[in-house]
């Protein structure tokens, strides 16, 4: 891997097998001071099964100095896009609607990029839609 300061994974579940793949790389970069961040999921998102791995490799993946970056958009988007509809929202960010109907029902979890650009059409900054 190729990073010099930051490596920002989004992985809506964080799965045993997901860590086990990238553990290697992650103990290569960390050592070298590069930040990795994960963007997942609430814990309460999860299916039962999920959530019990993902709060196991959650814990193990801070104790190496990960930060895992849990994403409130799916839930908070609809509490604060006051009185958009879909559509106004999804032309206000300059998104296709199909991505702003799948974060709204937990279908998919928005990118970097993505709660960017909800953000900007919102008027708001990016600490209200995600959860340090």
């Amino acid at each position: 891997m190729k990073a010099e300061k930051e490596v920002i994974i989004e992985s809506p579940f964080i799965t045993s097998n997901r860590v086990k793949v990238l553990l290697p790389i992650f103990q290569q970069l960390v050592p070298k001071g590069i930040n990795i961040s994960i963007v997942t999921r609430y814990l309460e998102e999860h299916e039962l099964n999920l959530r019990i791995q993902a709060e196991k490799e959650i814990h193990n993946l801070e104790e190496i100095g990960i930060s895992i970056i849990f994403c409130a958009g799916i839930r908070l988007l609809l509490q604060i896009k006051l009185n958009l509809s879909q559509e106004e929202l999804a032309a206000k960010a300059k998104v296709d609607l199909t991505s702003i109907s799948e974060i709204e029902t937990g279908l998919r979890n928005p990118s970097l990029k993505m709660i960017q650009k909800i953000a900007s059409a919102l008027g708001i900054k990016i600490k209200d839609l995600i959860d340090f």
